[in-house]
């Protein structure tokens, strides 16, 4: 079993630096919520590498660090909705090239926006080792990336803000779940997904929508007891980009 629970780390952590099939808005946990009971409430912080395509005509790839805390609260036995609060930077690649007219010398790189996220989870226990859940969750970008690029326009040099505005997702999956050992719980599932965020670089390009190339993704993860309460969750997820995250948990 130890070989089992160590093997299984490492493909997760690995998932980190290859890239897969895609990406989300930050972990979804585990089906079963943290807190068990009605009122029950958990505090967890978090962070999550991000990586995302988008398109409009150019594929573009968003690749965000974010930190965040968490709170959670059962509201019915297996039920929980949780809240998160963090920042987040961003860089996008593939800008160089958005015209045949248009090109830009540089990636587009901008540092920490506040992000919002609201979730709810359900869970039913199929036995007493196997379980699905389902969830609903969203996240949006409470500020404006903005950077400075160089280019050209028709051979001419210019330098202009380029903005993307409010990136926000939304999220909607099932997960099946196993009691592994020791309180150890393993979960995998598949989400749908829907994001985007408004671009510009004026005057050269007005205002338009980026979105998601991807709408559908995979995920996997566990979660881990650690004494005293605390709880530690390790997750993936893949659709044309791969994103992982991981979050310590306290249950109160």
């Amino acid at each position: 079993m130890k070989r089992f629970i160590v093997m299984t780390m490492f493909l997760l952590l690995s998932l980190c630096r290859y890239p897969g099939t895609a990406p989300a808005a930050g972990p979804f946990g585990p089906p079963e919520p943290f807190t068990e009971a009605k009122g029950g409430i958990h505090t967890a912080i978090g962070y999550t590498y991000k990586k995302d395509c988008y398109e409009n005509g150019v594929e573009r790839i968003f690749t965000q660090n974010i930190f965040y805390s968490e709170l959670g609260r059962g509201f019915a036995r297996y039920f929980e909705l949780y809240g998160r609060f963090g920042i987040a930077d961003l860089e996008v690649g593939n800008v160089t090239r958005i015209s045949d007219e248009l090109q830009t010398s540089e990636d587009f790189n901008d540092n920490w926006q506040f992000t919002g996220t609201l979730g709810v989870k359900g869970y039913y226990p199929l036995s007493e080792i196997f379980g699905v859940g389902a969830f609903l969750q969203g996240t949006y970008s409470f500020g404006d990336y903005r950077d400075d690029v160089r280019g050209t326009f028709n051979g001419v040099a210019f330098t202009s803000e380029y903005y993307i505005e409010n990136p926000w997702d939304v999220n909607a999956g099932i997960a099946l779940q196993a009691h592994v050992t020791s309180g150890i719980k393993v979960y995998t599932g598949a989400y749908l997904y829907h994001s985007e965020a408004k671009i510009s670089l004026l005057p050269y390009i007005p205002e338009s929508t980026l979105k998601n190339e991807t709408r559908i993704g995979g995920f996997a993860g566990f979660n881990i007891p650690i004494g005293r309460g605390f709880q530690l969750n390790l997750e993936s997820q893949f659709a044309k980009r791969v994103s992982a995250g991981m979050a310590i948990v306290l249950v109160h």
